[in-house]
């Protein structure tokens, strides 16, 4: 009976799946913007969120369905905000956002 148990906490926890996105966010100038409010989302809901550090750095990860889509925002007041697939089971993602005043944003993959 334990190995059962055992054995179905195991199936479970594989059946989860680990994002983890990182990056850069930028002005126009490609400078750092710190300060930009950043989220994971997944099913409808929140399932990370912070914020760039002085150098524009962040880094996120949640858990979420092996299939199920990861959806990364960022945003600042007084720029346009950004929104963008990012995958889903297992993906590691880097990011080079650049927002721009108050128009469409602009992704660079490096």
């Amino acid at each position: 009976m334990k190995k059962l148990v055992l054995l179905s906490f195991v199936f479970l926890v594989a059946c989860d799946a680990l994002t983890k996105v990182s990056g850069v966010v930028l002005d126009r100038f490609e400078k750092p913007l710190p300060g930009v409010k950043v989220w994971l989302i997944y099913n409808n809901g929140i399932e990370a969120e912070g914020i760039t550090d002085s150098a524009g750095h962040f880094r996120l990860q949640t858990f979420h369905g092996p299939k199920s889509a990861v959806i990364f925002l960022a945003t600042k007041e007084g720029k346009s905000f950004y929104l963008q697939e990012v995958g889903g089971a297992g993906t590691d993602v880097q990011l080079k956002v650049v927002l721009r005043d108050q128009q469409q944003s602009v992704l660079q993959l490096p």
